[in-house]
């Protein structure tokens, strides 16, 4: 049988899984024999060590060690050095992937490359076209990649449910959060909105820890062990340790050693909920914009479905329960659903999947899924005054989609004709605040005399959340070439509005007020009437 796998890429541990001939998920065991794979990764002088040795080498407070990368894939900004070589988050990313791959085929015992990697639901293109990337260089068939809350709610909506139900999907990964409101139906499973924060995690968590005996070891000793990095590392594991313990127990100690001095801090439960209060907060903010966004309300959602390891802290499930005053929805592993819906996504979309498993996955529904955030593009205010982020295509769409723009451009018949568009996304006016996916030049458009060229762009995610654009010239019908530039980092819009020639980008709205009793063909007759008006 070929055996297509979905792979969870997380921020601290990563996970595989198959459907298996019998159409069964199978969470596949790594080569020490476990199904979670620590995202670390050690550089030592003749190796390169991935997972549970790595993780150990960082317990010892190495510091050739890379880990949490994940946040920043897609980021050219980051970047670490060991030995003679330089790494940013994808080059570790393909390191993992590798290691994963290589797990996979040797508990398999045989080769597999089709894959359905997940991602943060609340991932940017770059992001994404970088996890896509890492897939590919690792030596995967990438089939497609797929938000994470999505993938656990195709897990939990493999169960035999013939109502419809409003369920939040709450994932609180290491790294990462994510919040999704899906209603699934017999057949189908349909995201209606998604937010998140990829710089929210169970780290955090840590983080808090450690900053607390950061500052109560200065205040006894005058130094703070948290500013060596020899001791960085080593700390923030026994604070993880300590997060971990707390949800079994109401205290743990924590021992520091640093410079010949040594202390033993306590932390309380209590104490830890009091530490992090305010990062809970941010979450409860984000799925509240979330449901509202659906236009629901906290009544209106069936249960919440947590995801994720960190979601196993008590506190969490507390807050679960007081916000939707409902229990949280069990029965799921938090650590292996994603990877589980993955699969059962690799196998849907693998065309050489056997009947077998089609016919035993009978429970698997279809998903549409959304995109979380605004595609736009840099356009003048309706003064004139400044450049702003004209939104073409809002969150939340369901994807794959996409939408038409015309921009009018005089030719010259001498000279090289392009045009460019500054692609953006994010939900603000204010350019600053979004994230800049390049200048997407369009070049060779043929001279058309006095009057101006019109060039019709159109936007598109695809299915993998991936932004796409291509522009046609209207007088020819030829669909004009591209080439995507990066912009300076030191680049600023204002200076660009003293240019002497500016194309201003316009959209005309028609409205048109039909019976409400229309319905069927009539309908039908008048919308491609419209269409012809328009043409």
């Amino acid at each position: 049988m070929k055996y297509s796998l979905g792979i969870d890429l997380g921020t601290t541990f990563s996970v595989v899984s198959i459907i298996d001939e019998n159409g069964i998920p199978k969470v596949l065991n790594n080569a020490e024999g476990k199904t979670l794979t620590p995202s670390v990764i050690y550089f030592g002088d003749d190796e390169i060590i991935v997972g549970d040795g790595a993780k150990e080498m960082q317990a010892m407070g190495d510091n050739n060690i890379a880990c949490f990368f994940k946040r920043n894939i897609g980021d050219e900004n980051y970047v670490l050095q060991f030995g003679e070589k330089y790494y940013n988050a994808e080059d570790l990313s393909v390191i993992v992937l590798k290691k994963l791959k290589k797990d996979a085929e040797a508990f398999l015992k045989c080769e597999v490359s089709d894959a359905v990697i997940t991602v943060p639901a609340y991932f940017n293109n770059l992001q994404r076209q970088s996890t896509i990337n890492a897939g590919k260089r690792a030596g995967f068939n990438v089939l497609s990649i797929l938000n994470e809350p999505t993938a656990a709610a195709i897990a939990y909506g493999m169960k035999d449910i013939k109502d419809k139900k409003n369920i939040l999907v709450y994932d609180l990964g290491g790294g990462t959060f994510d919040v999704t409101l899906v209603r699934i139906e017999e057949e189908i499973i349909k995201v209606l909105s998604t937010d998140g924060d990829h710089e929210l995690g169970g780290k955090d968590w840590d983080d808090r820890i450690a900053m607390y005996i950061g500052e109560k070891f200065f205040e006894k000793f005058g130094v703070n062990p948290m500013d060596d990095v020899e001791y960085y590392n080593d700390i923030l594991v026994k604070c993880e340790n300590a997060k971990k313990q707390l949800s079994q127990r109401e205290s743990t100690d924590i021992n520091v050693y640093y410079c010949d001095l040594k202390e033993k801090f306590t932390i309380t439960r209590d104490m830890f909920v009091s530490l992090t209060g305010d990062l809970l907060q941010r979450t409860r903010s984000l799925s509240e914009d979330v449901i509202k966004s659906a236009g629901l309300f906290w009544e209106d959602i069936d249960g919440v479905l947590p995801v994720g390891g960190s979601t196993r802290m008590p506190m969490v499930l507390e807050f679960i329960r007081e916000v939707s005053r409902k229990k949280p929805i069990t029965g799921i592993n938090v650590d292996e659903a994603v990877s589980i819906g993955a699969a059962i996504k690799a196998s849907m979309e693998n065309k050489n999947s056997n009947d077998k498993v089609m016919f035993t996955l009978g429970g698997y529904k279809k998903t549409e899924d959304v995109m979380s955030h605004s595609l736009g593009m840099v356009a003048l205010d309706s003064q004139g005054k400044k450049y702003i982020n004209s939104i073409i295509i809002s969150k939340n769409k369901k994807i794959p989609c996409s939408e038409r723009r015309p921009y009018q451009i005089r030719t010259g018949k001498n000279r090289n004709n392009v045009l460019e568009v500054y692609m953006l996304q994010g939900e603000s006016e204010d350019i600053s605040d979004c994230t800049v996916l390049g200048k997407y030049v369009f070049y060779d458009i043929d001279y058309v005399g006095r009057k101006p060229s019109v060039i019709d762009i159109e936007y598109a995610y695809n299915k993998n959340g991936v932004a796409k654009v291509s522009a046609v010239q209207r007088e020819t019908g030829k669909k004009l070439p591209l080439k995507i530039e990066k912009i300076p980092e030191n680049f600023k819009w204002d200076e660009e509005l003293n240019e002497e020639e500016e194309i201003v980008h316009k959209n005309v709205v028609m409205a048109i007020d039909l019976s409400g009793s229309m319905r069927g063909t009539p309908l039908k007759e008048a919308i491609e009437a419209s269409k012809t008006f328009i043409d």
